[in-house]
């Protein structure tokens, strides 16, 4: 069986910078990654850039997998149809900013969980000191 790749960039305005969502479908993965632009609509030559140079700095997040619909040809024009009629209806992009807004909240998760774990340490830490220190001034001399 053949593995087919497929990517798609959509350039948004989330005032007041211009964000590329980059969403990847791979042998039945679909990733997503989120990169800023900046406050200035980006170029073309700005974006073949950036997928040139900047490609293996970005940071997917996989969301759970999906049966891929076989892909076929489409005629351009037909294509730019259906994309101003999906963007219409349905807004650009919700489906890559609602697994972006996942892992946004799997990682503040993680790092809560993390400063909970260093703040009970340091208390325990204190608790520890404390400890020994009453315990050295009852030794009984």
């Amino acid at each position: 069986m053949m593995n087919i790749v497929s990517g798609t960039l959509t350039v948004t305005f989330d005032p007041p910078f211009y964000k590329g969502i980059f969403e990847c479908h791979f042998a039945r993965k679909y990733q997503v990654a989120q990169i800023t632009f900046g406050p200035s609509e980006p170029t073309t030559r700005q974006i073949e850039s950036f997928l040139l140079h900047r490609w293996k700095s970005l940071s997917f997040f996989e969301t759970s997998q999906e049966a891929l619909k076989s892909i076929k040809k489409v005629n351009p024009k037909r294509l730019q149809r259906l994309a101003s009629k999906n963007i219409q209806a349905t807004g650009i992009g919700t489906k890559a900013q609602r697994a972006l807004n996942r892992q946004h909240e799997a990682r503040k998760q993680s790092h809560q969980q993390h400063c909970k774990m260093l703040k009970d340490q340091h208390k325990q830490l204190i608790y520890q000191k404390k400890r020994q220190k009453h315990l050295e001034k009852h030794k009984g001399h």
